[in-house]
């Protein structure tokens, strides 16, 4: 053995031993020629220093001049997590994308371009579905100079990938790369990633959880972020704006009292001032609750679609009232397009009326028809419309554009009233809150913004996003924020002290559309990787991931009972998902935890009770019966940090287009649901004969 080698095993056996991998310690100590060595290296001059041994794990081979060292090492580990064992593959392919990113970044910043183009060649297919935004970014960095510009490359070298693996899989890793003598990828491993190890057998969780992108902030502090309880049902004067259900379910969509340690902080409960809705809306709003109807997986919602023709390639935006009697359209050319929908004063209306009156029949039969051609254009931006959101009352309409501005259009006059300035790249999206003065806005700049209606300046910055803040909605009790970004994170901001309280990480790309749920407890969460990710404020944790459209998705909604999840995407079709199910699994749940907490208690108050002592030995009996059933009915469960049904639907209807690709679905307080997109034409060429 050369004294290279020598060196280079001595410095992993110190390594393993500092990090507390006894297996792989061991495995490594059963190599003779290490044992022989070891003793001199560690007394000699040569021995190794704590310093020098980390510098030597995350640095070795940094000056490798070989560029095919890259692909043959790369090759070698994916071959071998391929053909792993079934139980610990997740977590060790797991580690492919971020070693499969810097192995290619290595290469340009070496010089190497023509190896590292024919590496993304070679090994991208493997990552493409997940990941094809980012590889097609990062195929357009080839020098040096282009990794020093690219945000998204900033992000991968200034950050680093967080992944969870058991730590057996952790020390077939290591020995994997020992054996190999891949110091290359150690060294990748050591500098751009965090890997949290666990004690025991992987964990048989939902392989999506297994990923998690770069945020910026470590597992350790989301934890942190996590373990604050905030207060996320609605305040009793807002409960009013809300269908009335029975006793049992408003019960369970109210936060619970959670017993807490002392110097654990208590919820918050702070309300932002919002002024009270005048009373021709509020009257409105409670007739509409009136006539909502209740949905379920069994009594699905009627929708309405509405098709824009000739404006595919110009439509960015679409969205709709509360009360679904107004319509608006934002274009590339900075125009907006608004249809009054309950408008009858057309000239066909005006003739038909005439022409009733003349034949002596009562006009009060007269088919009333609607001119779909009539729109009222509004006019003020210098550059292509991103976002619009109609107030609560249908009197306003707020529109963000690529001119990094946020106007304010009211809707009786059909004018511009306020431009709002503040953010200094384009605005994607704009929201108001629930019950309107608030809204937020989300900016290529990286932030999110909120502002009040009559301030031209914003109230707060709420700043921590990696990337583009490309949706934004309130929560419905007006305290928080949720905003999706194309750093693959969703983040929940307090919205009176603008910080983040919450950072859920899981998607695989660009988010595109979030929602809260009317209740406030769930977040769902859509985008470029065609998965939709439900959340649950409650827990912090991921609850479930919703697969089947075959394209991005640009538009989630909650019905207003929170009994189903709408979704539109570009794959033409509008779906339908069961959250009720899933609410009714996660209170099921809780019940029994309740029901073991009060064993727990009863436990120890028997257990001072000499006088019972029959009756103490017959509960305990009880009380052991039902943790084995407890315990039995967990090892069925999918993880131990997230609630998760399994075998649980989720899809329960899809409705395809013709040729409609769906921008944007938006539940009515009747739970009417409105879906909306441009007519896109099938090209000739295309098609297949």
């Amino acid at each position: 053995m050369d004294a290279k080698n020598v060196n280079i095993d001595v410095a992993l056996l110190e390594y393993l031993k500092a990090k507390g991998y006894k297996n792989a310690e061991k495995a490594l100590k059963e190599d003779a020629n290490v044992v022989e060595a070891m003793p001199a290296m560690a007394m000699g001059p040569g021995g190794v220093s704590q310093e020098a041994l980390y510098n030597m794990v995350a640095f070795h081979n940094k000056e490798e001049t070989r560029p095919t060292i890259y692909d043959h090492s790369y090759s070698a580990f994916k071959d071998w997590a391929h053909s792993s064992l079934d139980l610990y593959k997740p977590e060790l392919m797991s580690v492919l994308y971020p070693i499969f990113v810097h192995c290619y970044l290595d290469l340009v910043e070496k010089g190497h371009k023509t190896e590292a183009s024919s590496f993304l060649r070679r090994h991208r297919s493997e990552h493409s579905e997940k990941h094809k935004q980012e590889i097609d970014r990062l195929e357009t960095v080839l020098t040096p100079e282009h990794m020093k510009e690219n945000e998204m490359v900033i992000n991968f070298r200034e950050h680093k990938f967080n992944l969870q693996m058991c730590s057996y899989s952790f020390e077939l890793l290591l020995a994997f790369l020992h054996d190999k003598k891949f110091m290359l990828l150690l060294s990748i491993i050591n500098q751009y990633l965090i890997i949290k190890v666990h004690t025991g057998q992987p964990k048989p969780r939902d392989p999506d959880s297994l990923y998690t992108p770069i945020s910026g902030e470590t597992d350790k502090e989301i934890a942190t972020l996590h373990k604050k309880e905030i207060y996320w049902g609605l305040f009793d004067e807002q409960k009013k704006y809300m269908p009335q259900l029975s006793d049992s379910e408003s019960e369970a969509r109210q936060p619970k009292r959670i017993k807490k340690d002392e110097g654990d902080e208590e919820p918050t409960e702070t309300k932002i001032g919002l002024p009270a809705l005048d009373d021709r809306t509020e009257e409105e709003i409670l007739e509409d609750l009136r006539k909502w109807v209740k949905l379920g997986p069994e009594r699905l919602p009627s929708i309405c679609l509405y098709t824009f023709f000739n404006t595919y390639d110009t439509c960015n935006q679409i969205t709709t009232s509360k009360t679904g009697s107004l319509v608006a359209a934002g274009f590339s050319d900075s125009t907006i397009k608004l249809w009054d929908l309950e408008a009858d004063d057309s000239r066909w209306n005006k003739a038909t009326k005439q022409y009733w009156e003349t034949d002596g029949r009562d006009t009060a039969y007269i088919p009333r028809h609607r001119d779909t051609s009539a729109f009222f254009p509004l006019a003020g931006h210098s550059g292509p419309v991103y976002g619009l959101s109609f107030s609560p009352d249908s009197q306003f309409l707020l529109s963000c554009s690529q001119d990094t501005t946020t106007r304010l259009w009211n809707m009786e006059t059909k004018t511009n009233v306020v431009c709002y300035r503040g953010h200094s790249f384009p605005v994607w999206d704009v929201s108001f809150s629930s019950l309107g003065y608030y809204f937020v806005t989300g900016s290529h700049d990286r932030s999110a913004r909120l502002w009040c209606t009559n301030h031209t300046n914003p109230v707060r910055v709420f700043a921590g996003h990696l990337s583009d803040v490309n949706t934004v909605r309130f929560h419905p009790n007006c305290n928080f924020v949720v905003s999706g970004s194309s750093d693959k994170c969703v983040r929940v901001w307090d919205v009176n002290s603008g910080n983040c309280v919450r950072v859920f990480t899981g998607h695989y790309s660009t988010i595109y559309a979030v929602a809260v749920s009317p209740d406030g407890r769930f977040i769902a969460s859509a985008g470029e990787d065609k998965d939709i990710v439900l959340w649950d404020l409650a827990v912090s944790n991921r609850l479930a991931t919703f697969k089947g459209h075959k394209d991005i998705v640009w538009s989630l909604d909650f019905s207003i009972d929170s009994n189903l999840l709408a979704s539109g995407s570009a794959d033409k079709t509008v779906r339908l998902w069961d959250i009720k199910s899933l609410r009714e699994e996660i209170v099921r749940k809780e019940r029994e935890d309740d029901d073991e907490q009060r064993l727990e208690e009863m436990a120890l108050e028997l257990e001072n009770e000499e006088e019972a002592q029959e009756k103490e030995n017959d509960k305990e009996k009880e009380i052991k019966e039902k943790e084995k059933e407890k315990k039995a009915q967990k090892k069925n469960d999918i993880g131990d940090e997230s609630i998760y049904v399994p075998g649980h639907p989720g899809l329960l209807a899809s409705f395809p287009t013709k040729k409609t690709p769906v921008t944007n679905v938006q539940f009515t307080r009747r739970n009417l649901l409105l879906a909306a997109g441009p007519y896109k034409r099938t090209d000739k060429k295309d098609t297949k004969t």
